[in-house]
C-alpha cells in the first residue's frame, strides 16, 4: 500500500528537509571556523589594533626643510665643542707658559680631557663613566701636594680632591675588571694622548652598566 502525500504535506516536508540541511550546513560551517580560523582572526586582529595603536604614536616622517634644519644645528653643535676645545687647549698652553700653579693647571688639563671625551664617548645611561673617572683621579692625583700647606686655599683644595676621588676606588673597580678598560686606563696614565684617550672611551663601551643594589 503506497502511502500518498498532499501538495501541502509534500511541501512541509520540503521545508523540513531543506532546514535540516541549512542547519546542518550552519553547524559545519561554525565547527570550521572555531577549528581552522578563529585562532588566526584573533591574531590578525590583536596585530592590527597593535599596528593601530602604534602608527598613533609614530612621529610623523620628517620634511626636507626639517632635515636640512636638524643636519644644520648638529654641525653647528659639533663646531661649538670644537671651538671649546680649541680654547681649552690655548688656555692649558698659556697657564704653562705663564708657569700657573701645578692645581690650576692640572683642572685646566682635566677639563680638556673631560671634553674631549664628551666627542668621544657615548653618555652613560646611569650617569657613571669610568673613562671620566680614571681622568679626573688622575689629574686629581697629579695636583696633590706631597705636604699640605694649610695655609694656601689651593693646596687643601687639591688634596680633598684627590681624597675624593680615592673614595670612588668601589665604582671604579666595577670599570677596572673589565682587561680592555684595564689596559686602555693604564696606557692613557702613561700617556695622554689622544689616541690613548680614543681607546679608553672606546673600551668603557664595552662594559656593562653597573646596576644599582639592592637593598
Amino acid at each position: 500500500m503506497k502511502l500518498k502525500l498532499s501538495n501541502d504535506s509534500r511541501t512541509a516536508l520540503i521545508c523540513i528537509l531543506v532546514n535540516v540541511a541549512f542547519i546542518a550546513v550552519a553547524v559545519a560551517g561554525w565547527s570550521a571556523w572555531n577549528h581552522l580560523f578563529r585562532d588566526e582572526y584573533l591574531r590578525n586582529q590583536k596585530q592590527q589594533e597593535a599596528a593601530r595603536k602604534a602608527a598613533r604614536f609614530q612621529r610623523p616622517e620628517p620634511t626636507a626643510e626639517q632635515k636640512a634644519e636638524m643636519a644644520r644645528r648638529i654641525q653647528q653643535f659639533k663646531q661649538m665643542r670644537k671651538n671649546e676645545i680649541d680654547l681649552r687647549q690655548k688656555l692649558v698652553e698659556l697657564m704653562k707658559k705663564n708657569k700657573a700653579s701645578a692645581y690650576k693647571t692640572a683642572q685646566a688639563e682635566c677639563d680638556l680631557a673631560v671634553a674631549k671625551m664628551k666627542m668621544m664617548r657615548r653618555r652613560r645611561s646611569n650617569g657613571v663613566s669610568g673613562a671620566e673617572l680614571v681622568v679626573r683621579a688622575f689629574y686629581a692625583a697629579k695636583a696633590a701636594p706631597a705636604k699640605v700647606d694649610v695655609n694656601c686655599e689651593e693646596s687643601i683644595k687639591s688634596a680633598i680632591a684627590d681624597i675624593e676621588f680615592k673614595q670612588q676606588t668601589g665604582m671604579l673597580r666595577h670599570y677596572m675588571n673589565d682587561e680592555d678598560f684595564k689596559r686602555a686606563a693604564e696606557a692613557w696614565q702613561k700617556e695622554q694622548s689622544d689616541a690613548n684617550l680614543t681607546a679608553l672611551c672606546e673600551a668603557e663601551k664595552n662594559v656593562p652598566e653597573m646596576r644599582p643594589r639592592k637593598r
